[in-house]
């Protein structure tokens, strides 16, 4: 497991610490020192991100015997929920269904860090059929600690599983 934290590391977080060095290093230490809050949102982004993927990948080849289909569930499981949560959205005009997809969850989570999550998403207006009054519906957001509830309820759900098909044992000679 420690190999793919290095690998995804090397193609997430590392990458973007590397330019907001480079930023620094062209504006010299102020600019660095006032904005140091983005150098530690962008490590614990990048390190949430990398740990959710690493444990959704380490469940799926304990219960998929072959790669093929690990990687067809692992794009599934990103995918799938997408399309059930913005219909969930449509039908019942709530943003609540983003706490069922990673990547909705991963995405709040990162706005959230980086200081730019904004609970109101949008406003629907609805129109009365009989001349009526029009109403103006609020798309609020999750709060941000239930994104992170959330994401911890999916990551102790893979460690259940894990736990339940990976059992350790000792060879004797």
């Amino acid at each position: 497991m420690s190999v793919l934290l290095i690998l995804l590391s090397g193609i997430t977080w590392l990458p973007q610490l590397l330019m907001f060095f480079f930023q620094s290093y062209l504006e010299g230490f102020a600019w660095f020192k006032s904005n140091l809050w983005i150098a530690s949102a962008i490590i614990i982004a990048g390190v949430v991100w990398v740990l959710l993927l690493a444990l959704l990948s380490q469940t799926l080849s304990a219960l998929l015997k072959w790669r093929v289909v690990a990687s067809g569930a692992m794009l599934a499981i990103v995918i799938i929920p997408l399309a059930f949560v913005g219909i969930i959205n449509l039908i019942f005009m709530t943003r609540i269904g983003n706490l069922f997809s990673l990547v909705t969850l991963m995405a709040n989570i990162t706005e959230g860090l980086f200081g730019t999550f904004d609970r109101v998403t949008g406003r629907v207006v609805i129109e009365a059929f009989d001349g009526g009054p029009s109403r103006e519906i609020l798309m609020i957001e999750p709060p941000l600690w239930t994104s992170w509830a959330m994401l911890f309820v999916f990551c102790a759900i893979c460690l259940a599983i894990l736990n339940w098909k990976v059992k350790a044992y000792e060879v004797v000679k």
